[in-house]
């Protein structure tokens, strides 16, 4: 059974590895954008240690240390700007490679989907031509039988329906 055309194109488009691994590079190109973003965002940590001193007189017994460290670069002359440029322009380009991709194979099948229906009405055609000379046949056999037609008439219409030349007259 053959597949309506449009069904036949998105399967093709969805099972295409190249049309995937662009998807993968959009995804990729994507997250390093998010990350070239995320610089903007200053960095927070909170530390914090415990220790506990036995069998000393001098030093205290508990130690606790609770700090904040923050580390923030404001200005960067653009720098981060232009990674985060870089990278929505490498997501696009991978779009349009993507879309372009996804062209050709729709093409590509709409261009093999008719060659198949050209194929099967070919056939249809070849087996319709073999029946009518098979009816062709039998006429000209039965017309055989009552002496109305020469025995080269026969063979003939053999010879174009494929039987070969072996000639049943009886």
């Amino acid at each position: 059974a053959v597949l309506p055309l449009e069904q036949a194109r998105q399967r093709a488009v969805e099972n295409r590895p190249e049309i995937r691994k662009v998807g993968l590079q959009i995804e990729q190109a994507e997250n390093a954008r998010r990350i070239a973003n995320s610089h903007w965002i200053p960095d927070l940590t909170l530390l914090g240690t415990y220790a506990r001193n036995f069998n000393y007189q001098v030093l205290p017994k508990e130690i606790l240390t609770v700090g904040l460290w923050l580390s923030w670069e404001p200005w960067d002359w653009g720098r981060r700007g232009h990674e985060a440029h870089e990278q929505k322009v490498a997501a696009d380009k991978a779009r349009q490679q993507r879309q372009e991709t996804q062209e050709q194979v729709v093409v590509e099948v709409g261009r093999r989907w008719r060659g198949v229906k050209d194929a099967a009405a070919r056939l249809e055609a070849a087996h319709l031509s073999e029946e009518a000379a098979k009816a062709y046949l039998d006429d000209l056999r039965n017309k055989y039988r009552d002496d109305a037609t020469l025995r080269q008439n026969v063979l003939e219409a053999q010879a174009r329906a494929g039987e070969g030349l072996g000639v049943d007259l009886h």
